[in-house]
């Protein structure tokens, strides 16, 4: 057994494609072709076709290997961005802070967004605060509103 399809021309296979785009697959039919093909695949008699792979399986792949690497950054449900360090993910605008001053940032210290935007984590936008400092309202550039932060 080859690559799957590999008995019909590329026309055919579009054609087949088509007819089956909106067919409702169950549960049990979804999971008995994937069964088939990771027992296939493990025994050596099927080769995956997908752009790219030589017969290496792909997605158990970890960090920068991985399809589905985004550069070792992500948003939390919050706004705050995280960045891939040596320990684990920290907090880019403490990252980044940490970095402009020379030092670690002690548990006291916060770092502000000037411009009340949690992704901008440019130096010329953060400031160094205390917890004291930083709570209260502060004015938004963009709308002129007042809000309450933490």
């Amino acid at each position: 057994m080859g690559i799957i399809g590999s008995q019909h021309s590329e026309e055919t296979k579009k054609k087949i494609s088509e007819a089956n785009k909106g067919r409702y697959i169950s549960p049990e039919q979804r999971k008995k072709q994937s069964d088939t093909r990771r027992r296939l695949f493990t025994e050596g008699k099927l080769k995956i076709p997908w752009a790219g792979t030589t017969g290496v399986v792909t997605w158990n792949k970890k960090g920068e290997e991985s399809t589905s690497w985004t550069g070792g950054r992500w948003k939390d449900k919050n706004g705050y961005i995280y960045a891939k360090a040596e320990n684990g993910y920290v907090l880019e605008h403490r990252f980044v802070m940490e970095k402009h001053i020379g030092r670690k940032l002690n548990s006291w210290e916060y770092v502000h967004h000037l411009n009340a935007i949690k992704d901008d984590n440019r130096i010329e936008n953060l400031q160094l605060v205390t917890k004291k400092i930083h709570k209260g309202t502060v004015l938004c550039p963009h709308c002129n509103q007042t809000f309450a932060i933490r």
